[in-house]
């Protein structure tokens, strides 16, 4: 690719996915925002194997 790391966001919910892109060299970070809006712990799930996917639930107000 070259020297700037690429951040992906947006459509990965699972563990697998997300290694995959990583070690393919497809990307050099992922990002989970919208499920760790619900879940704060996120990442931490999933690098440590306590989860196999990520859920981004529906958040409503008003």
């Amino acid at each position: 690719m070259g020297d700037i790391p690429l951040a992906v966001t947006g459509g990965f919910r699972t563990r697998d996915a997300m290694q995959r892109a990583v070690q393919a060299g497809e990307c050099d970070v992922v990002g989970i925002g919208r499920p760790a809006i619900t879940t704060p712990d996120a990442a931490r799930l999933i690098l440590e194997g306590q989860a196999e996917a990520l859920t981004a639930h529906q958040v409503r107000y008003g």
